[in-house]
């Protein structure tokens, strides 16, 4: 079974823009009773914490990036990114509306 958890979202308001935290799998399924309950509170977040993201397909990625559109935002920027969801964000030419940054590698700060 697909599943999203909208795990945090911080500094919801229309104003302030806010941030999500998400956790599970990105579907077409889970993007619509994400962006039902976004719009339920009428949250218009700028940023997207992707880390805990399982899996993503073309299809979810799509419906996500036309409720960006739809909701008037530019763009909903997609930080510590699995390479699975930029690359198919690449792939289908959505940078624009659903720019990602990948999550950089662990670095050992104690190595010489």
């Amino acid at each position: 079974m697909d599943e999203i958890y909208l795990k945090h979202v911080i500094d919801h308001s229309r104003e302030a823009g806010g941030r999500l935290v998400l956790v599970g799998d990105l579907t077409e399924a889970t993007i619509a009773q994400l962006t039902e309950k976004l719009d339920a509170v009428g949250a218009r977040p700028h940023i997207a914490d992707t880390s805990g993201i399982r899996f993503a397909d073309a299809a979810a990625i799509a419906a996500l990036s036309r409720w960006v559109r739809r909701s008037g935002m530019t763009a909903l920027r997609m930080v510590n990114a699995p390479r699975q969801l930029v690359a198919l964000i690449g792939r289908y030419g959505l940078d624009t509306t659903l720019p990602a940054a990948v999550a950089p590698p662990h670095r050992n700060l104690l190595a010489a």
